[in-house]
């Protein structure tokens, strides 16, 4: 079994687009899989604000 790249990268969507508030929206997304996720570990997802699209 392995966890596919598909889910992990739709749940960092959703864990991203909830820091983020209701006034603003999701644009892109960027992810690389190096190799392939075991299920018995747990995926913790870290969101970095990078740009605030203000400037």
């Amino acid at each position: 079994m392995r966890t596919f790249g598909g889910q992990v990268a739709a749940q960092a969507l959703t864990t991203a687009g909830r820091t983020l508030g209701s006034k603003r929206l999701v644009h892109s997304l960027h992810s690389y899989f190096l190799r392939p996720g075991d299920p018995s570990n747990p995926i913790t997802y870290e969101v970095d604000r990078v740009h605030d699209g203000l400037s």
